[in-house]
Formats: C-alpha cells, sequence, structure tokens
C-alpha cells in the first residue's frame, strides 16, 4: 500500500508525479497493466530504500522512530478490477484512500528500525500468511469478506490453499467489508460461524 510517488523521506513534498496516484498526472482507473507493473516497482524500491535506512540506524545504534509518509497508495483501492469482489471503488477501510494517505496518522506512520525490518521489509521480515500458511497442520476457517475493502481476496485464497491443513474451511460472507461497519448481520452470521465451526471440533 505505500506510495512510490515518495523520493524523500525528509521531505513530504518532494514526490514523482508520475506514480502519485490521487496526483493531476494519475491515469484514471482501470489501470493499464504496464502501469501497474511499473508502480509495484516503484513501491518496492522505496521500500528498499527504508530498509537501508533502518539497517543503518540499527548498525550505529540509532533505534529512535522514524515517519514514514504517504502509506495508504494501493491502486486496488481505486480500480475494483484489481483482484476483484464487491468492494465500492475510492474506498478503503479507513475511508478514502487519498485522505488516509495524506493525514499524520496513517498506517505505519511512526515506526523503528527494528520494527521496520520486522514487520514492513519485504526482505526481511517473517509476516507472510501465504507462506506461514504451510505450517499450519490443525483445524483451520478462512473467512473472505465479499466486499473487503482491505485485504484483497486473492491474499486469503492463497493463504487457504498453501495450508497444509487436511481439515480446512473457506467460508465467503457476501457483501461485507473489513470491518462490517454497519453491518450488523453480516457480523452476526461471521460470529455464528465462527462458534458453530469450533464447537464441531470440540
Amino acid at each position: 500500500m505505500i506510495d512510490p510517488s515518495v523520493i524523500e523521506e525528509d521531505l513530504s513534498t518532494a514526490r514523482d508525479p508520475a506514480f502519485d496516484l490521487y496526483g493531476a498526472m494519475a491515469p484514471e482507473p482501470p489501470f493499464d497493466p504496464a502501469f501497474i507493473a511499473s508502480y509495484r516497482a516503484a513501491q518496492l524500491a522505496r521500500i528498499r530504500r527504508i530498509t537501508a535506512f533502518a539497517r543503518r540506524q540499527i548498525e550505529r545504534g540509532l533505534p529512535d522512530p522514524f515517519i514514514v509518509r504517504r502509506t495508504m497508495a494501493d491502486p486496488h483501492f481505486l480500480d475494483s478490477a484489481i483482484d476483484p469482489n464487491e468492494r465500492p471503488p475510492g474506498r478503503c477501510w479507513l475511508g478514502v484512500p487519498r485522505v488516509v494517505n495524506e493525514v499524520a496518522s496513517g498506517i505505519a506512520r511512526v515506526t523503528t528500525p527494528e520494527a521496520w525490518l520486522s514487520q514492513w521489509s519485504i526482505a526481511d521480515s517473517n509476516v507472510d500468511a501465504v507462506r506461514s500458511a504451510s505450517a499450519i497442520l490443525t483445524p483451520l476457517l478462512v473467512i473472505e469478506n465479499g466486499a473487503d475493502d482491505a485485504v484483497p481476496p486473492r491474499h486469503l485464497r492463497d493463504t487457504f490453499e498453501t495450508a497444509a491443513s487436511r481439515d480446512k474451511t473457506y467460508l465467503r460472507v457476501p457483501g461485507a467489508s473489513h470491518s462490517y461497519q454497519g453491518q450488523p448481520d453480516a457480523l452476526a452470521m461471521v460470529a455464528d460461524a465462527v462458534s458453530a465451526w469450533a464447537s464441531e471440533r470440540h
């Protein structure tokens, strides 16, 4: 979800307009596959730059927190044809993506060098549900919310398929958003399903 338009971490205004998803030069969705490929490459490049900075800070014995600006810029928030489900375009689970991307209190906005390496660095983090699922042998229940505006459905399906469990269940809840906000019926359905699934397995 990180914004690849940021080219100077210390300067919030230093951005590459070609990758500013919410800027005047941004293409209109649906996005061309070539744009998505270059956008993802630019995201990875920024993550690697921050990772290198975090490693230098640790080597110097400087564990102080630092700011990571603009962390809510995934094209799938604007283009519902990317890993499609029932989510409305132009929304994310925290509201309007452009606004969330710019506010001071966003996802991963403040972190430490060790926390970055542990949770956000692609090269260092152990946070990989798909890879980790291959070690799951116990019963597994995966729930896909049909209109999830945070977790792409492919991520859930890949996790489910990778899991080594012999007893695994996949439940899709049509129309449900990531947080069930304003959806008490969907929330009750999921709560009942989890309770029944767990009861069946004692």
